[in-house]
C-alpha cells in the first residue's frame, strides 16, 4: 500500500511547528541543563532559534524514512532543512533591517513559514523520485550530522558575529550559562 506523502507531510508540519514552539521553553524549564541547551535555544540569537526547526525536523525525517520506506529521503530532507533555515535567517534580517528592531509575532511567523518552506521543498523533491541515489542519501545524512555538531559546538562556543548574538545584547558566555 502506497503511503500518503501529502498526509505525512502535513503531520510533519504540525509536529515540527508544535515541537519547535515547545523547545523554545525547554532550556529554561530544565533549569538550564547542559543537555537541554544542546538541543534547545539557550538565548534569543537567530542561530539558537534555528535549532527549533532543525532538531524536530531531523527527528521527523527519521520517522518519515520509516513510514515511507523511500530511498533518498535524507537528501530531500537536508535540502528542506537548509531552505527552511535560510528562510528564517533571511526573513529575520530583512524585516529587522527595514524596521530597525525585532518583534516577537514576526519571529514566530518567520519560524512557522520556515517550517512550511522546509516541508514544501522536501515534498516537491520526494514526489519527483529523482533524488534516490545512495550517494545523495548519504550526503543528506552527512549534512544532518555536520549541522548537529555545529549546533552543539556553537552553542557552547558561539562566534562573535551577529547571527550568534541575541538581538538586544551579546551572546551569553559558557560561564553565564553555568556550563563550566
Amino acid at each position: 500500500m502506497k503511503k500518503n506523502l501529502f498526509g505525512i507531510t502535513l503531520a510533519g508540519i504540525v509536529f515540527v511547528t508544535l515541537a519547535g514552539a515547545f523547545l523554545h521553553f525547554v532550556y529554561e524549564l530544565s533549569g538550564n541543563t547542559f543537555i537541554a541547551g544542546l538541543f534547545c535555544s539557550v538565548n534569543e540569537s537567530t542561530w539558537e532559534h534555528l535549532k527549533l526547526l532543525f532538531f524536530p525536523y531531523l527527528l521527523y525525517a527519521v520517522v518519515e524514512f520509516f513510514l515511507l520506506k523511500r530511498e533518498g529521503i535524507f537528501f530531500s530532507k537536508a535540502v528542506g532543512a537548509c531552505a527552511g533555515m535560510f528562510f528564517i535567517v533571511a526573513f529575520f534580517y530583512t524585516y529587522t533591517g527595514v524596521i530597525g528592531r525585532n518583534f516577537a509575532p514576526l519571529d514566530v511567523a518567520s519560524f512557522t513559514a520556515g517550517v512550511f518552506v522546509a516541508f514544501f521543498t522536501d515534498y516537491k523533491m520526494i514526489k519527483t523520485d529523482r533524488f534516490k541515489a545512495f550517494s545523495l542519501n548519504l550526503a543528506g545524512i552527512l549534512y544532518f550530522i555536520i549541522m548537529a555538531v555545529l549546533f552543539f559546538v556553537f552553542t557552547v562556543y558561539p562566534p562573535d558575529i551577529p547571527l550568534f548574538e541575541p538581538p538586544e545584547n551579546a551572546a551569553l558566555t559558557v560561564e553565564q550559562l553555568g556550563w563550566y
